[in-house]
């Protein structure tokens, strides 16, 4: 978070004072802040499938899809890190696609969880009563909560990302800040 914040930094208030030195430290942080947010994320939707599988159950049917834009996502990372600084037009296409990846993946496993955990909530008050479902609700809730708020910011940041509007550069603190929350 202190590369983006710096490379943020950099390209909003010191890019006209000192224009070919923020040139080069702001690649360089650009590829640590891509490397280590990159990371972050994996590790994010890695747990969020982990999650996902134990709330199904150990169902490898249902981690499927999941795991194919999980992969996706590393392979359009490392392709991107490949490029690098090279040329940008592939570099910002594949982030939109690693930020699309991502957000589907967030809201269908955040889908997935809360349809499950809502169905045994139905189960327990069936057979139970009304006492025993709560623990069912603050897990929906606690799973809907972070995955929509990765997920809204996303679905913010990755259209400011793919026209290249400087705007999306007030967003990238905010995605991960939200990542490490899922």
């Amino acid at each position: 978070m202190a590369a983006s914040g710096k490379y943020s930094e950099l390209l909003l208030l010191e890019i006209n004072t000192h224009p070919r030195e923020v040139e080069e430290l702001s690649t360089r942080l650009y590829i640590v802040q891509m490397i280590a947010y990159s990371i972050q994320v994996w590790l994010a939707d890695a747990l969020l499938i982990y999650r996902l599988w134990v709330v199904w159950l150990r169902s490898l049917t249902v981690i499927i899809i999941p795991s194919v834009l999980y992969l996706g996502m590393i392979g359009v990372t490392c392709i991107a890190l490949y490029h690098g600084s090279a040329d940008t037009h592939p570099v910002v296409n594949l982030g939109v696609s690693f930020h699309s990846c991502s957000v589907v993946l967030n809201v269908l496993v955040t889908i997935l969880i809360t349809g499950k955990l809502l169905y045994h909530r139905r189960l327990v008050h069936g057979l139970l009563g009304e006492d025993h479902c709560k623990t069912y609700m603050s897990l929906v809730a606690v799973f809907a909560e972070s995955g929509a708020l990765y997920s809204i910011i996303g679905i913010v940041y990755i259209p400011l990302y793919a026209t290249g509007s400087n705007m999306f550069i007030a967003f990238v603190p905010f995605l991960e800040a939200a990542s490490v929350g899922i």
